[in-house]
């Protein structure tokens, strides 16, 4: 018999680190479900972890990558295999309320709907912030917006749109960005949305980024780069068959992904040449637009805050400051 749902982990080297995760998963008051993980070439000894909590409970199936094929690539191996009526994202290091997928149980079967969409609590140490779905009547306009993120976790799909999905992509290697890919594709295919107006998410955030951008960083930016290019090109091209009178917003879209990456790649650091180096990454043909982002927008953001100059000496050196840097 198939399960009522189909929650979808991609796994990497994860020994150790999601023991909340899985535990979230058995504590679950509705009991008919799957748990589709995938083990992406894992190094260390995930594979083996993961077959013995398969051994002790069935509801989990266990694939494994014989090599490293990316998150994107991950969710893709899992969403061919599903069998549920509804399916969910769940990253490892991330875990659910006891009640989540009975309050989302009961939600669907009373008003069923392609997707729903739920808020989730972001964990930081002792910090716990507090994110409600968006209020929108077009979700799929919203997203392409920019007002709702693509973060395929916080929403429940209808197997339809997985299946779908799945007939109309194909998989390919992206590590960072590979949420606007998956999410702009679900949305876009829905016909119908609902909101469970509570949290049943619990997102683990980040530590923050290094103050020191090393020669790895540096790698690991060009790597993210790639991804995003890559990300970028496979999403111009699913939208331009299926979608094409929103081409301009997907362009856009691209474009706040990669400006993302560069944020993320020099926050916190107060080395102007490691930021100069971060920026310059991005001086290619395709990525101008992010690279003048840098330029006129980074940079002088971080000659005012490394000397402490305020908005009248930066006018008087001739100094243009954006305050609104990070939009």
């Amino acid at each position: 018999m198939k399960p009522f749902f189909s929650i979808l982990i991609p796994v990497y080297n994860q020994v150790g680190l999601m023991d909340d995760c899985i535990k979230s998963i058995k504590n679950q008051t509705f009991k008919d479900f799957e748990v589709i993980v995938v083990d992406d070439g894992s190094t260390d000894a995930s594979y083996e972890m993961l077959s013995d909590i398969a051994k002790e409970d069935e509801r989990f199936i266990i694939l494994q990558h014989g090599k490293n094929k990316s998150l994107a690539t991950a969710r893709y191996t899992a969403m061919e295999k599903v069998r549920g009526d509804y399916v969910l994202f769940l990253d490892s290091d991330d875990y659910y309320f006891d009640y989540t997928l009975e309050k989302i149980h009961d939600f669907v079967t009373k008003t069923p709907v392609d997707i729903v969409r739920f808020g989730y609590l972001g964990i930081r140490k002792e910090l716990t912030e507090e994110h409600p779905a968006f209020k929108t009547d077009d979700p799929y306009l919203s997203l392409l917006k920019g007002d709702i993120t693509p973060t395929v976790w916080k929403n429940c799909y209808a197997r339809k749109i997985i299946d779908t999905a799945v007939e109309r992509t194909e998989p390919f290697y992206c590590n960072m960005g590979e949420d606007v890919f998956w999410g702009t594709v679900l949305y876009s295919i829905a016909e119908s949305f609902g909101t469970i107006d509570e949290y049943l998410h619990n997102y683990l955030m980040g530590e923050g980024m290094s103050t020191n951008l090393s020669a790895q960083t540096i790698e690991k930016l060009k790597r993210n780069i790639d991804s995003t290019k890559e990300c970028g090109k496979n999403l111009i091209k699913y939208i331009a068959k299926y979608d094409s009178a929103h081409s301009d917003m997907v362009h856009d879209k691209i474009v706040a992904m990669q400006k993302y990456t560069l944020l993320q790649s020099v926050s916190g650091q107060r080395d102007f040449c490691n930021i100069v180096r971060g920026i310059t990454l991005f001086d290619e043909e395709d990525t101008q637009e992010v690279f003048a982002y840098g330029c006129r927008k980074l940079i002088p953001f971080y000659v005012r805050m490394a000397y402490g100059l305020t908005d009248d000496v930066m006018d008087k050196l001739g100094i243009v400051y954006d305050k609104n840097i990070y939009s």
